[in-house]
């Protein structure tokens, strides 16, 4: 309980007029002072009594009952939706200012929020989390302050209790892949999905031909069978092994926006294991770094919860990342042929390494390198040179650069697979790879 400004406001006004009677006592007959003092205790004592009925009120009475609606899980970044709903149990208007408890690593947008609620009515308020970091969060309770009958008083309360609710990578472009994709719009996301009908790997079915199948798709038996032209239609072959090696070392914790490229490397690691597994290939999972765990190739679009819950509560370390050892890890738990792909944040100085990782790996694997470019040193790069301090700048990450692309190079003519881009570009640059290699038939 505390009191409100209202109340304040009414002693700081009795106050003023008690000085001010002080203050015109030379002045004033006896007589009229007294019975202006007289009203004045009068006043005051009446104040009190109802500042005190308004209190007790106030306090016995529950005027409020709260209700929340929460996602089972939230995208980190993103904005997502709950529900608030209050309603006012009294036949009184109700005051309030609601909010909601959080942690620091969690913003709400649209509150705290001032309500008025007219007798019995229900208001429904739709706030926005936006977390900031992936793992478990708390929403430790809806904080309410309540305003008694008469505003002279304001309570505050604490409703519901603590509920923990998981943070996972932005899924989102999953959502709309799948939204799009279902139209055949999935171009929109940047993913190209134009497929040649018919000419994929895999036999799937025979149907009756249509106008642009070639030859060699025609199944001259069926068609002598039905006395009508037959083409046999196939698909991308499946069933193959996709295998991701994630960095979650100190190179991963540098930021591009809000995320670090950690979180941009799970974003990218989900969109293109959700593809692969519409696909009808199997996804695996390495991490290496300071956590070394390991996730065995699972198939179908089920078992992205699977995966996902896997690394919602990962996150990037100080320790230094090692190629070698993830490489050496990788090929004593899976010899299957596969695709390899490392996501990671190369530089020049992992030249040895890299190839070294790359020379072991390509010996049974398909090996891709996805990495992710750093915004700042293209930011750099850009900069106008004005003094002596941007001059040292300028050369620095140009010579950053230089090494690193040379490293990537070195790469590309040993054999490997690289893919470069921005952090919040990679999942589009990565999910249209995979494609590009699923129907070129390399895997």
């Amino acid at each position: 309980m505390r009191p409100t400004k209202k109340l304040l406001y009414l002693l700081l006004a009795g106050w003023v007029v008690a000085l001010l009677l002080g203050g015109l006592t030379a002045y004033s007959v006896a007589g009229s002072l007294e019975q202006a003092t007289s009203g004045w205790w009068w006043l005051m004592a009446v104040l009190l009594v109802v500042g005190a009925i308004d209190a007790l009120v106030l306090r016995k009475t529950q005027p409020l009952d709260v209700e929340r609606e929460l996602p089972q899980g939230l995208a980190v970044g993103t904005r997502n939706e709950f529900t608030l709903r209050l309603s006012n149990l009294t036949l009184n208007t109700v005051n309030l200012r609601v909010t909601e408890l959080t942690q620091d690593d969690m913003q709400i947008e649209g509150l705290p929020l001032a309500l008025t609620l007219a007798p019995e009515e229900t208001v429904e308020v739709k706030p926005h989390a936006y977390p900031l970091r992936r793992g478990d969060t708390n929403f430790s309770g809806v904080d309410v302050l309540i305003e008694s009958r008469w505003g002279l008083w304001a309570r505050r309360e604490t409703f519901l209790e603590a509920v923990v609710v998981k943070v996972f990578p932005n899924f989102t472009a999953i959502s709309n892949f799948e939204l799009l994709a279902h139209g055949q719009q999935a171009g929109q996301l940047g993913i190209h999905l134009n497929q040649r009908r018919g000419e994929g790997l895999d036999f799937h079915q025979l149907r009756e031909y249509r106008p642009g199948d070639s030859l060699r798709q025609v199944d001259w038996k069926a068609t002598s069978r039905t006395h009508k032209p037959i083409s046999r239609e196939f698909q991308d072959e499946r069933d193959q092994d996709i295998i991701f090696l994630l960095d979650n070392g100190r190179r991963m914790r540098a930021k591009d926006g809000e995320l670090s490229h950690f979180d941009h490397c799970l974003n990218a690691f989900l969109l293109t294991a959700y593809v692969a597994l519409r696909q009808g290939d199997a996804v695996g999972l390495q991490i290496f770094g300071s956590d070394q765990k390991w996730v065995n190739p699972v198939k179908g679009k089920n078992n992205l919860n699977t995966l996902l819950h896997q690394v919602y509560d990962l996150h990037s370390s100080v320790a230094t990342s090692d190629y070698l050892s993830a490489a050496q890890n990788l090929m004593d738990k899976h010899r299957k042929r596969s695709l390899i792909i490392i996501v990671s944040n190369v530089n020049g100085q992992d030249n040895e390494d890299l190839l070294s990782a790359y020379a072991l790996l390509s010996r049974n694997h398909l090996v891709m390198f996805a990495c992710l470019r750093e915004y700042v040193i293209d930011q750099q790069l850009e900069t106008p040179v004005k003094d002596f301090m941007g001059a040292l700048s300028y050369s620095s990450a140009l010579d950053f650069q230089l090494k690193r692309q040379a490293s990537l190079k070195r790469l590309v003519s040993s054999g490997a697979i690289v893919l470069d881009d921005m952090p919040s570009q990679l999942h589009i640059a990565l999910v249209n790879k995979y494609l590009e290699l699923k129907r070129s038939g390399r895997i």
